[in-house]
Formats: C-alpha cells, sequence, structure tokens
C-alpha cells in the first residue's frame, strides 16, 4: 500500500480510515490517485477535483436533484437509526437487499444515492467497507452522519456516470434512488459494470401502487420547496388530528399520503419525499426482474419487500456452466 497515499486520503475525507479501507479507496478509480489533499484529488491526467469540507465533487451542481438537496439537508436525522433510537431502517434494508451483517462484513459497497447515509450507517456498522455517492447536497448531512466510521467515504457524483473502476464493488445497493433519475433502466443498467464478477446488484424502486402520487408530481416538484414543506406540515397535523373524520379516506386516495409513520417529522418528511422529486416513476417486480435477466445477471430474484430485487453478476465460471447446460 501507499502509505502516503493513505494518509493523504485521510485528509481528504478529514477522518481515520480503516487500513484495509484505504487499500481499497487507492483503486477506486478509473485512474491512479496521483495526489490526495483536503482540497483537491488529482487522478492521473485528470483534472484536479475539488474536494469541499472533506467531500470531493465530480459534479458541478446538484443537477436536476434540487429538491433532495433541501430535503436531506433540512431533515438530516429523521430516519437515522441511531439519532432516533429506532431500528427501522435496519429492517428496511434487510428486507430491500436481502443481506445480513455476516454478508457484507470486510466487502466493498456502493450505496448509490446515498441520502443522508441510513442505509450506509447500517452497512458500516455491520462491516463493510462503505463508498456512498449521491448527486444532491445530500452529502453534507451524509458527510456528517457518517463521521464516526473509519470504513465510510461520501463522494457527491451522478450515479448515471459513475467515476469508479470497472468491477470494483462486491455489492452495490441502490433504495429508493433509481425511479427518481431521468431514466429508471437505463440508470440501473449503469450500475452493472461497477459491480464485481461474482458480486451482487439489489435495488429497490417504487411499485405501480404509487402511480396516482405521480400523477401529482409535474405540479407539486414546481412549488417552492419551503413552501410545499410548510404545506406538508399543515397538511400531516389536520389528518393526524382528524384520523377518523370520513373526508380523510376520500381526500387521501385523491392526494396519496400516510400519517401512520411513528412520528409526524417522518409522516411530513415522507410526504414532502412524495411529490417534490422532479422524476418519479414506477415499476412492477416483474419489469425490473427483467431489466436483470436482459443484463445478463443471475440469480435474480426477489426480496421480501416488493419491487425490491437482486441479481448477481456472473464470474467465467459461471458461464461456462449455463453454456454447458444449454449444450447438454
Amino acid at each position: 500500500m501507499n502509505d502516503s497515499v493513505g494518509t493523504s486520503l485521510e485528509q481528504t475525507f478529514g477522518k481515520p480510515l480503516d487500513p484495509e479501507f484505504q487499500l481499497r479507496l487507492q483503486s477506486l478509480f478509473r485512474t491512479n490517485i496521483v495526489s490526495a489533499t483536503n482540497t483537491s484529488l488529482e487522478l492521473g491526467d485528470q483534472l484536479p477535483i475539488p474536494v469541499v469540507r472533506n467531500i470531493p465533487r465530480f459534479v458541478p451542481s446538484d443537477q436536476y436533484t434540487h429538491s433532495f438537496s433541501y430535503q436531506w439537508t433540512t431533515f438530516t436525522q429523521t430516519q437515522l437509526d441511531s439519532a432516533q433510537g429506532s431500528n427501522l431502517t435496519q429492517q428496511d434494508l434487510i428486507g430491500k437487499i436481502g443481506l445480513r451483517p455476516a454478508d457484507v462484513k470486510g466487502k466493498l459497497v456502493l450505496d448509490a444515492g446515498v441520502g443522508v447515509g441510513r442505509h450506509a450507517e447500517i452497512l458500516a456498522s455491520w462491516g463493510a467497507f462503505v463508498v456512498g455517492v449521491d448527486l444532491s447536497d445530500a452529502v453534507e448531512s451524509a458527510r456528517h452522519n457518517l463521521a464516526k466510521y473509519p470504513n465510510a467515504v461520501v463522494i457527491q457524483g451522478d450515479i448515471g456516470n459513475l467515476p469508479f473502476a470497472l468491477e470494483t464493488f462486491d455489492f452495490v445497493v441502490s433504495i429508493g434512488v433509481l425511479h427518481h433519475t431521468p431514466n429508471t433502466k437505463l440508470y440501473t443498467n449503469s450500475l452493472i459494470p461497477f459491480v464485481k464478477p461474482g458480486g451482487r446488484l439489489s435495488i429497490w424502486v417504487y411499485p405501480p401502487k404509487f402511480a396516482r402520487r405521480g400523477e401529482w408530481v409535474p405540479m407539486a416538484s414546481h412549488l417552492p420547496l419551503v413552501a410545499f414543506k410548510e404545506w406538508c406540515e399543515w397538511a400531516v397535523d389536520i389528518a393526524r388530528e382528524n384520523k377518523n373524520a370520513l373526508w380523510l379516506e376520500p381526500m387521501i386516495k385523491q392526494f396519496p399520503f400516510s400519517t401512520h409513520h411513528a412520528n409526524s417529522e417522518r409522516s411530513v418528511l415522507a410526504l414532502f419525499d412524495g411529490f417534490s422529486p422532479t422524476f418519479h416513476w414506477t415499476h412492477s417486480s416483474e419489469e425490473v426482474t427483467k431489466w436483470f435477466h436482459e443484463a445478463g445477471l443471475v440469480d435474480v430474484h426477489s426480496n421480501a419487500i416488493e419491487t425490491s430485487v437482486s441479481g448477481l453478476r456472473p464470474r467465467l465460471s459461471d458461464l461456462l456452466a449455463i453454456g454447458d447446460g444449454v449444450s447438454a
């Protein structure tokens, strides 16, 4: 291991890093790391990548994710298990990727669309080496929430155009993100080349039951974000105070949102999150499974929660075995 680069990466990310994780990070990108400081990351013959507040920035702006930039720098710990004293995110993660701590310990995991780092926190606590990427300014909150983990770092980048070396990650997970990109299938396929042969891709996207909500998004997503958040707070308060009112159910059928969350803030977040993004697509489990098969993944299966699908990127030996089976 290049000790000088490893030490420099600690300056870049602003914290001590696990020695093995340092080694993984040195070969993470498409080209070798030439130098790493707390202001820039220089890779091969590329222009230096700016590092701002210990986050390498591979994109000049948050592009179409402005609602998430506001959302995740406002609701910074609302869904974070460690802050809320709950295991809701852990159960969500298990249900959507079908993995347990022993599966990911010591493995390199990409959290594609890290948000505030709520899933990355669980993966890091399980002993995975986690690289969280997000296009939005959510990376500011994720960096803070993951600061204590020497096995987790955060990068601002486009999951449709990742800066990493191909076939790098043991696991790639993307939970509740790809349906907010310009094209869910295209962005799903863009993740597959970064999975190692024998590694796994696991995603969760909105199921068809969320389609009614999507009909409101073209309007709601153009509202001023602060004003819409305040309206969400008002709507949640009214709904929670009148949970038995006869008019509530018909209203929610037309403008779907839920107030069953553990507290009011989580309900407000869910309502804001459901209607403010630029893109809102829905897909069936069968549709996503078909994408995985078309991309050449094997052992494709649905996990416990609807429209959560996993698949393995085959090794050469797997492909040869498949070939032998066909010829037989």
